[in-house]
C-alpha cells in the first residue's frame, strides 16, 4: 500500500491576523492556516479542520467533479468526530 501524502507543515503565521484560513479546489490537496497557540482550544481546532480538509480530500479522490461536493450538514460529520475523538484521547491520556 502506498504512503499517504503528507499535509502537515509547521510554519510560523505571525503576521496572520485571522486564526484560521482554510481552503481546498477539486483535484488539489486542502490546506490549512491556522494560528496554533498550545491550549487544547488550538488542538481541538485543528481536529475540526483536519476533518473537513481530509472529508474534502477523500470526496474528491473518489467521485468526480460534479458529484464531489456535499452540504454543510454532511461537512460537519467528520469535522465533529474528529473533535470527539480528539476529546476521548486526550481524557484518556489525562486519567
Amino acid at each position: 500500500m502506498p504512503e499517504p501524502p503528507r499535509f502537515g507543515a509547521r510554519r510560523s503565521l505571525v503576521a496572520l491576523r485571522l486564526s484560521l484560513l482554510a481552503g481546498a479546489a477539486y483535484d488539489v490537496h486542502p490546506y490549512l492556516l491556522i494560528n496554533y497557540t498550545g491550549n487544547y482550544e488550538s488542538v481541538s481546532t485543528i481536529a475540526h479542520e483536519w476533518g473537513h480538509a481530509m472529508h474534502t480530500y477523500l470526496a474528491d479522490r473518489a467521485q468526480p467533479y460534479p458529484t464531489s461536493q456535499y452540504p454543510i450538514f454532511v461537512a460537519e460529520i467528520a469535522s465533529t468526530l474528529d473533535e470527539a475523538l480528539t476529546s476521548a484521547c486526550t481524557r484518556r491520556e489525562l486519567s
